[in-house]
């Protein structure tokens, strides 16, 4: 029995002083560990506490920014739309503008074409008027035709009809007869030098006349013989009736040829001038002329006359049309626009 009891004794730990000490430092060692865990962990709390009012105040500093920027940015919104609508509206009234200026240039280049076009007109009527240039007159009124194509103006399409119909009557005028008229006159002319005279020509003799000093002519001598040189002196002799002969000098003879010459190169005058009256007066002169002191049948008088007949009959100044109704078409549109 006293043996168990000694076994049971010897079991029981034992501690010693040095053991107990350990286990008191270690205890106190968690017990520090477990206070600074405790610390930090308080640290660290308050540190996210402050983090997190930070992070809300940052929060609320964004919130104010934002609101303050998105302000700003709406009113920068307005401006830019007000300014866009002023811009807008100021575009609007440039391009306006810029219309008007160009609708006047367009204006302003028509009427200038137009102007243009008068003025061809008004050249083709004094061709057609005074010089009767028949191919000129064409020239012109063709080319304002084609400028009335290209201005495609509704408002000048009856001066197109009306140029067009000008156009059309000056074809069936004939446009040699100038041209042919002088040739013939011209070889006329050199024909004139050909004919005969049908008066005999002789040098006039002088005659015995009683001097009126001559004392021994009786009183009635001497008065008929100052009578008779008086008559000389006033009256000139310039027809003869039926088959009285003349007596015609050489220098008479050619003044006579002259004569005609002159009146054809007079009736030439006329022809370039258009003077149907005038060119009928000279020729009837020349006929005159030729039927008084020609022989009538001689085969170059016989010709003379007959080419001298066919000039008669031309029309050497063909009536031209006016064109005045066409520069009256034309200046239409110009009197519509100033009336406005």
């Amino acid at each position: 029995m006293s043996e168990p009891n000694s076994s049971q004794a010897s079991s029981k730990p034992t501690t010693s002083p040095m053991g107990a000490s350990t286990l008191s430092k270690i205890a106190l060692g968690v017990a520090l560990l477990a206070l600074i865990g405790t610390s930090l962990s308080l640290i660290q709390a308050q540190r996210d506490l402050q983090d997190q009012k930070g992070i809300q105040k940052t929060f609320a500093s964004l919130n104010d920014n934002q609101s303050e920027a998105i302000t700003k940015l709406t009113k920068a919104v307005e401006t830019l739309r007000s300014t866009s609508t002023d811009n807008q509206q100021g575009v609007t009234k440039i391009n306006q503008a810029l219309q008007k200026v160009l609708a006047t240039k367009q204006e302003a280049h028509h009427t200038l074409r137009r102007a243009n076009l008068f003025y061809k007109i008004q050249l083709a009527d004094l061709q057609l008027r005074y010089t009767h240039d028949i191919n000129a007159a064409k020239t012109l009124l063709a080319s304002a035709l084609d400028d009335l194509k290209a201005l495609s103006d509704v408002r000048l399409q009856k001066a197109a009809t009306l140029i067009q119909a000008h156009l059309t009557q000056l074809d069936k005028i004939p446009q040699d007869v100038q041209s042919d008229t002088l040739t013939k006159l011209e070889q006329l002319s050199e024909q004139v030098t050909n004919l005969k005279l049908a008066m005999h020509i002789a040098s006039e003799k002088p005659k015995a006349t009683v001097q009126t000093d001559d004392k021994t002519a009786s009183l009635w001598q001497r008065a008929v013989t100052n009578t008779w040189r008086g008559l000389n002196q006033i009256v000139t002799v310039r027809r003869l009736e039926g088959h009285d002969s003349v007596l015609v000098s050489p220098l008479q003879q050619q003044v006579l040829l002259q004569r005609v010459i002159l009146s054809l190169q007079q009736a030439q005058w006329a022809v370039l001038e258009h003077d149907q009256a005038k060119y009928d007066q000279y020729l009837q002169r020349a006929k005159t002329l030729v039927t008084q002191y020609f022989a009538a049948d001689d085969p170059n008088t016989k010709t003379f006359n007959t080419t001298l007949k066919s000039l008669a009959k031309l029309n050497i100044a063909p009536p031209s049309p006016s064109l005045a109704d066409v520069m009256a078409a034309l200046s239409q549109p110009s009197q519509e626009a100033s009336s406005q």
